[in-house]
């Protein structure tokens, strides 16, 4: 496996913004949720390539691993992967996706919550079929005081062509979450995403634990 750090992704003008995105009002299951789009979105739009490398009906599986301790978060999923410019889109300020009629129609998820969640974020990424990972990093703080014109790809060679995932690490969260702010998180991210978990075709797992939707009874008045 060889490695080496090209391209450069573009973020001028405007780096310094992307340290505007933490003072959002935003809600945690909505900065998840923009990750789960994205893995969503990938596998749908992808899904018969898939299908066609394993020989069998897909499931995407997307695992949200949190750690209050060590203030650390990550979304990865077996999607099927981003190529370099799909990688500079989701990085870029006001790049929309090439098909703005799913999810993630501004092209302003993941990189407005992973800059709102904490201080510094990573994406890794391997694209079915291709031999290359690719891996970004940003710090936002070095963003707000040194206003790079770009950041640098890690590519990393000789990849198994059948691999495919993203994986969303950020770490030195601006925010914990412990108790029932956890068991809120999980309920709120069953509910968003109810019917791709319901259709059997998507696993999302927090911690390992997969989410599950329960449907609430209809309690109807009786008529006085």
């Amino acid at each position: 496996m060889s490695t080496t750090k090209t391209p450069e992704i573009e973020i001028r003008p405007g780096s310094d913004v992307y340290a505007t995105y933490q003072r959002l009002a935003y809600k945690i299951w909505y900065a998840i949720g923009e990750f789960v789009d994205n893995s969503t979105q990938n596998f749908s739009e992808h899904r018969k390539a898939i299908q066609k490398s394993l020989g069998k009906t897909p499931k995407l599986t997307i695992d949200v691993a949190y750690d209050p301790q060590a203030g650390t978060l990550s979304v990865a999923d077996d999607a099927n992967g981003m190529n370099l410019a799909e990688l500079t889109r989701a990085v870029q300020l006001n790049k929309p996706p090439a098909d703005p009629s799913g999810r993630s129609e501004f092209g302003m998820g993941l990189k407005m919550a992973s800059c709102w969640l904490g201080r510094k974020w990573r994406v890794v990424t391997k694209r079915l079929g291709a031999i290359e990972e690719y891996e970004v990093a940003i710090d936002v703080r070095d963003l707000e005081r040194h206003h790079p014109d770009s950041v640098g790809v890690l590519v990393r060679k000789n990849q198994p062509t059948a691999q495919h995932y993203t994986r969303i690490e950020v770490e030195g969260l601006y925010r914990t979450f412990r108790g029932q702010a956890i068991s809120r998180i999980k309920e709120h991210l069953a509910s968003i995403y109810r019917r791709d978990i319901d259709s059997g075709e998507v696993v999302i797992r927090w911690n390992g634990e997969p989410l599950t939707w329960e449907k609430r009874p209809c309690i109807r008045r009786k008529a006085s």
